[in-house]
């Protein structure tokens, strides 16, 4: 019998989550199961997934891990398919849909830290429950991150961690050349750091970094790549640091590969 398994996602784009879930996704196909995916339309992540030959179902919210809308409409795309797993990424409403629908596999992949330092004894215990009743495996893709769902209260029974894999070929065939060029940087040494600009990221060190780095290496160029809530701070931190075309913003790159032979220092500042 072929196993269908339905991934719920509630990311508008590309994202850690998304990327694991885009990397996923084909190596699933290719082992005879049957996947189909939900998520937020309109975004990133949609849009990607249609190009790689995927043709998701679609929530009409975005970037919002429960309401009761994406319940509802969760629960209409379960009643067309016979799931014997539901796999969710962060969707709160996927899980309780699923639930609710009498979904038996239920599968959560946790993909950040979270705030473990931060959890009461109260909430541990809230976690523990909720944990028990919405989830019969959580996933961690590593070690820190499964220590931090057990002291959030997650039954550490339920938990299995498996590291998420890289496609390194794709980077091996990389050129930089085209990167280069198209910035106009010559042989001026490159620096630079992809990620989400968001807190837990820190780009805000790779910034202060940089500006240090500067006083040595004045013909350095600074890339940060990706793009998020904390952008319009950093572009603002950037100018009152003096910076000018020497530090460059370049958003959201589907070229990852590209951007990141075109770096002669890949930076990660994450916390």
């Amino acid at each position: 019998m072929t196993l269908r398994v339905l991934h719920i996602i509630s990311d508008l784009n590309v994202g850690g989550a998304g990327r694991y879930l885009l990397n996923l996704l084909p190596g699933l196909k290719a082992e005879g199961v049957l996947v189909q995916v939900v998520c937020p339309g309109g975004g990133e992540l949609e849009r990607e997934l249609r190009e790689r030959g995927f043709e998701p179902w679609l929530l009409s919210e975005g970037d919002a891990s429960f309401s009761w809308r994406a319940v509802a409409e969760i629960r209409r795309y379960l009643a067309q398919g016979s799931y014997q797993v539901v796999h969710t990424h962060a969707s709160l409403a996927g899980r309780v849909a699923a639930r609710l629908s009498g979904v038996r596999g239920l599968v959560l992949t946790r993909h950040g830290l979270g705030r473990s330092d931060k959890v009461s004894f109260l909430r541990r215990g809230v976690g523990r429950v909720v944990s028990g009743a919405l989830t019969d495996r959580v996933i961690a893709i590593s070690e820190a991150v499964a220590a931090a769902l057990v002291a959030e209260g997650v039954d550490y029974r339920r938990i299995r961690v498996i590291p998420n894999g890289v496609d390194v070929g794709e980077f091996a065939r990389a050129s930089g050349a085209g990167v280069r060029l198209e910035l106009g940087v010559g042989n001026r040494p490159v620096v630079g750091m992809v990620a989400r600009l968001v807190p837990e990221k820190a780009p805000q060190d790779f910034l202060r970094a940089a500006a240090l780095v500067r006083r040595s290496f004045p013909e350095a160029i600074f890339l940060l790549v990706g793009s998020g809530p904390l952008e319009a701070e950093l572009k603002r931190r950037a100018r009152e640091l003096g910076f000018g075309e020497e530090f460059r913003f370049l958003g959201y790159r589907r070229d990852v590969a590209g951007v990141t032979a075109a770096l002669d220092v890949a930076v990660l500042s994450s916390h």
